[in-house]
């Protein structure tokens, strides 16, 4: 399962980013990893890890956020209630 936001605009050209999520669960061999633009779609970073600074590869003016729900087979899941984004 996916979670994506519509492109975000970003008020400055942040250098690095930081995603927490909260009142996550993960189960089995669930897992949650992100998959992150700043040019509007044009360039992900993926399976980038929760609560993990990263530096941003591609800058630009507006930002996707998806939030990647991991889980296959009976009892491995991953749920996410919420989410935050730090940029610096």
């Amino acid at each position: 399962l996916i979670i994506q936001t519509n492109a975000q605009s970003l008020p400055s050209t942040p250098s690095y980013f930081q995603v927490f999520a909260w009142k996550d669960a993960i189960a089995g061999t669930g897992d949650i990893d992100i998959n992150i633009s700043f040019d509007n779609g044009a360039n992900y970073q993926t399976g980038v890890d929760l609560d993990t600074a990263t530096a941003i590869t591609n800058t630009g003016a507006n930002m996707i956020l998806k939030i990647n729900l991991n889980g296959v087979g009976s009892g491995n899941t991953s749920e996410c209630k919420g989410y935050g984004v730090l940029f610096w």
